[in-house]
Order: C-alpha cells, then structure tokens, then sequence
C-alpha cells in the first residue's frame, strides 16, 4: 500500500472516530440534562413537601369583641377600610345553616376544590368583608394579619413561604401577595410564594387597593411555609400561637421598606 493510501486510511480512521467521540459527547450532553432536569424537579417538589407551619396569627379570622371596631384579633386593616363580619363557617356540619353550606359549595365549585362541606372541621373560621371608598396615593394597602413573633407586618424571608387566602372581589380591585390572582364576582385562592432572600430580608404580607373603592370577601389569610398550590391543603395546618396571644393593632398604619 503506498503511502498516499496509508495516510488517506489513517485520516478516515481519525474521522471515524472524532464522528465517534461526538455522538458520545452527544450522548453524554443528553444524559446530563435529563438527569439535571430530574434533580431539579425532584429539588423543586421538596418545596412541596416542607413542613406547613403558619407563621401568622388567627388565619380563622376569629372576631375582637372588646374591639370598638369588631376587627379580628393580630389582624390590620388600613384606617381607609371597613372590616365586617360577613359569616362564620361552623366546624360541625349538624350546625350549619343553609346560607353556610351554600358559601362553602360557591367556594369550591370557584376555586376547584372539594371543601369537605358534609365533614366535620377541625376549627370554625370567619368570613369578612373589607370595604373603602377612597383611596390616598400614599398608604394604599388593604390589611393583613400579623407574624406570630411579633406584631409586625413584616415575615422573615429567608425560608420558603406561600402568602394566601380565599378572596372574593365584589366591586373594585386588588392585587398582591394573599390577594394576587383576585377576580370579579368569583372566589380564588390567592397566593404568593417567595423563596429566601439573603441576610436581614423580610416582606410585608399587605394587598394593595388598586381602585378607589371596591369591596372584598376574604377567608383564611395567613403565611405558610413551604410551597402550596393544591387549596384543599391550606386548611387547617399547624399554627405557631394561639388566635387571641397579642393583642389586636387594628387600624394602624404601616409603611413599605
């Protein structure tokens, strides 16, 4: 064989087997993004699977009595905004009243859940009614219910946490944290979910009024750790303290950091 032959066969061996090392780093390229693509949702489903601890207070939204304004206990509402009770929500199905049972079917056929409406709960909870008719440029939010550590508006932001709440808009709008994805005339569970931020972070957990005026029906507000999408799991979870440990700062001001 002469030597033209050799080094042509030479050659083509090389590109054999470069065309070899290529589709195996090919291979190799495809493996490793699948396997990343499986890590990262198996990462991403732990966010569902962390303990759901709520780090608010009174997420039943449970009534002050002693407060001039009837507000409920460790939750704020803006001095611009009326809170009223608009029903409670009995945990025994036996004490029911036609008008609860109705509210509890609206809400799951809005939202898309099963709300267990013939089956006992493990504690009643509260339906209210924020209202305003003006709205000032500066100072705009709505209400919100305090940490369990303090009687801040602000939780620490350095763990995975979802902000929600069952929200009804009737006239008027809001948007933000538990009333993010609000809509008219229909019940939505509203949330917000934040991942942590770094050293000293927080978040104030208020929903802005974005018209000037408008009212609201809101259930079960609160902070929750960890990921929940799914709003049969939003009720009931483990609460830090009791609904009546600190005392009631209704209508007070707040400011954005």
């Amino acid at each position: 064989m002469s030597i033209e032959n050799q080094l042509a066969e030479t050659v083509l061996a090389c590109n054999r087997l470069t065309t070899a090392v290529n589709n195996k780093i090919t291979d190799i390229d495809q493996q490793m993004a699948q396997c990343i693509t499986k890590i990262n949702d198996q990462l991403n489903q732990t966010l569902y699977l962390l303990p759901r601890i709520v780090i608010t207070h009174n997420q039943q939204l449970e009534i002050n009595e002693e407060d001039p304004n009837k507000h409920p206990y460790n939750f704020r509402v803006h001095e611009d905004v009326t809170a009223s009770f608009y029903m409670r929500i009995q945990a025994d199905p036996k004490n029911r009243t036609a008008d609860q049972i109705a509210l509890l079917q609206e809400m799951g056929e809005d939202i898309g859940v099963n709300m267990n409406t013939n089956n006992h709960f493990r504690m009643p909870f509260n339906v209210i009614k924020l209202s305003w008719s003006q709205r000032q440029p500066q100072g705009n939010w709505l209400a919100f219910p305090n940490t369990a550590d303090s009687a801040s508006s602000a939780i620490p932001l350095n763990t995975f946490v979802t902000i929600g709440a069952f929200v009804k808009v009737l006239r008027g709008q809001v948007s933000g944290v538990w009333s993010e994805g609000s809509r008219l005339g229909k019940w939505t569970f509203c949330r917000t979910q934040m991942a942590p931020a770094g050293f000293g972070r927080y978040a104030h957990i208020h929903p802005y009024r974005t018209s000037d005026s408008g009212e609201v029906l809101v259930a079960l507000p609160a902070a929750i750790t960890g990921y929940i999408d799914n709003p049969g799991q939003w009720y009931p979870n483990i609460e830090l303290q009791e609904t009546r440990n600190v005392t009631s700062t209704t209508n007070a001001a707040t400011t954005d950091a």
